[in-house]
């Protein structure tokens, strides 16, 4: 069963990873190219994504005793 599911997992994710790299590197499959407006390329949430995950790195490089100390 496992054997199964982990020979599913081998075919599945070059087939993911390559679709994945695709769309990454040649974007959708549109007629036309359209520029927008604004230079910012994140958003609200990528920025709030990225700020919840710099301020724990920034403290725990500041500051690694906090999460290497054993008590």
């Amino acid at each position: 069963m496992f054997t199964l599911l982990a020979a599913i997992g081998i075919i599945l994710t070059p087939i993911y990873l390559l679709s994945m790299l695709r769309q990454v590197f040649y974007g959708s499959k549109r007629g036309s190219i359209t520029h927008s407006r604004s230079l910012i390329d994140a958003g609200p949430r990528e920025i709030f994504v990225v700020v919840c995950l710099m301020i724990p790195m920034i403290g725990i490089g500041l500051y690694p005793k906090m999460v290497t100390q054993i008590y």
